[in-house]
């Protein structure tokens, strides 16, 4: 079982270390806090920061007096649409999987954005560069007009 794992490093972790290796790698390759401190230093990233974190504060402060009690009375009682009332609870976690999942079945399955239509959208370029066939065709007529 190679292959989840493999994915799973390709795909979530190298990201995660090239973002992490951007912040505290400078141009010459040198470790260096310098990116961290200019965080606390410059006041519009300050801004920034105490904004999300008065958002994560109200976010939690409003949201646990309602789940709180809502948990509590679903694990504990049996009631009538009990199990309708979990689906729909677990329902916002579980939906952009499949709105993301629609999204590239929608650019890469068959007769769409990447494979359908005229050669210029089918070939090798969809596997290297998969937006190349629908950027190209949408532009090309604009690139052969003549000079005006």
């Amino acid at each position: 079982m190679v292959g989840p794992p493999l994915f799973f490093g390709a795909f979530f972790l190298w990201p995660i270390l090239q973002i992490l290796r951007g912040g505290f790698v400078d141009p010459n390759g040198n470790f260096a806090f310098a990116y961290v401190i200019e965080i606390f230093t410059d006041p519009i990233q300050l801004q920034c920061l105490g904004n999300s974190f008065q958002i994560a504060v109200a976010t939690t402060v409003l949201t646990l007096p309602i789940a709180t009690p809502l948990a509590f009375v679903s694990n504990r009682f049996l009631f009538p649409g009990k199990q309708a009332w979990s689906a729909l609870v677990l329902a916002p976690m579980i939906l952009p999987s499949f709105v993301g999942a629609i999204g590239i079945r929608q650019i890469f399955g068959q007769y769409t954005a990447c494979n359908a239509g005229d050669s210029i959208s089918r070939g090798d370029h969809c596997r290297a560069f998969p937006a190349a066939g629908p950027v190209t065709r949408r532009h090309l007529p604009r690139l052969n007009r003549p000079p005006s």
